[in-house]
């Protein structure tokens, strides 16, 4: 029978298990990340192919939103369309985006949506994943 250091091998399972959190967080973060863009894109698109944008726009996020937060919730409020929009607008190549400043979560997206001048919002963005 092998006598293992208990403090040691109970150490490496809470490692294990912290990693595989870790792991699963940062996966889940970047789907509804890549889903939040996604959505912002299928609503630009709506938005162009309407003939009076502005009214039609005002009305497909509130439709839009009444059919999905009783489903889905708070999440898909008018408000977070309307940054899901902003955020395909900010960031149309998601390829860039993703692959320069991968640990950003969506908290930090929705900091960054605020800030309208391009070379700041950019600045702000590789400073935070930088930091994180």
């Amino acid at each position: 029978m092998k006598i293992y250091n208990s403090v040691d091998f109970i150490t490496d399972i809470k490692h294990i298990i912290e990693q595989a959190r870790k792991q699963a967080y940062s996966s889940i973060n970047t789907m509804m990340i890549q889903s939040y863009w996604l959505v912002g894109k299928r609503i630009v698109e709506e938005e162009q192919g309407g003939a009076s944008r502005a009214e039609y726009g005002k009305a497909l996020l509130k439709n839009l939103a009444a059919e999905l937060t009783p489903i889905y919730g708070n999440t898909y409020s008018v408000r977070r369309l309307r940054d899901y929009r902003q955020f395909y607008l900010y960031f149309k190549d998601i390829e860039i985006w993703h692959s320069r400043v991968p640990n950003l979560t969506w908290t930090h997206y929705r900091e960054l949506l605020m800030v309208n001048d391009e070379t700041a919002r950019n600045w702000y963005m590789h400073e935070a994943a930088k930091e994180m």
